[in-house]
């Protein structure tokens, strides 16, 4: 079955921290016009984004955090339901910060804006290490890491048919909003939630 036009795309990126526990970011794109890939196509594409861009963070995360398969669904019917659609496995995303661990629940934060009110979408980074932080504050080293991840994810994703716009989607609003181009690195180390399997934190 093809990923076609209008079709929302989920992306579970999964870390395993010690534990072990399972991190996860979810990322969200929207199919263009005239976007017409097979499902196989549509794993490879948003899956080597998504190694490239964790990759880009292998230096301020602790290599005790394994990277776990980038898991990737299709919904045709405007985000009620997603289908899974195949693992992508990652070759460059791996950890390799070998000093000590920051606690579980520390994390750093990038936030993707969108035109929806309170909307955006919030990925936590965790396994920071104690070597990227002073006080809770984030060093130039780590910052520099997060906004070229930020650059990284914020891209449109080109294919032979299409494209696919990144953006967050709504579970409230039902809603996708695509990323305005703006995204806000937090300067000080967060909190990431804990959350139903399947949600991310």
């Amino acid at each position: 079955m093809a990923v076609t036009a209008g079709d929302i795309v989920r992306v579970t990126v999964n870390s395993i921290l010690p534990g072990p526990n399972t991190a996860q970011n979810i990322h969200y794109y929207l199919a263009g016009s005239g976007y017409n890939e097979t499902e196989a196509n549509t794993v490879n594409t948003v899956g080597a984004q998504a190694d490239a861009a964790y990759a880009l963070l292998n230096s301020i995360i602790s290599n005790a955090v394994n990277p776990g398969g980038v898991d990737v669904a299709v919904s045709t019917d405007g985000g009620s339901t997603f289908n899974a659609i195949g693992t992508y496995v990652p070759s460059t995303y791996s950890p390799a910060a070998a000093t000590q661990m920051l606690p579980h629940g520390a994390a750093a934060i990038v936030r993707f804006q969108t035109d929806g009110l309170g909307e955006q979408g919030r990925k936590f980074i965790g396994g920071i290490v104690e070597g990227n932080q002073t006080e809770s504050n984030l060093d130039a080293g780590a910052i520099a890491a997060l906004i070229n991840f930020g650059n990284s994810l914020n891209n449109l994703l080109v294919t032979g048919t299409g494209t696919l716009m990144p953006g967050w989607y709504s579970v409230v609003n039902t809603a996708f909003r695509p990323y305005s181009n703006t995204y806000v690195v937090n300067a000080v180390i967060g909190y990431q939630r804990r959350r139903k399997p399947g949600v991310g934190i």
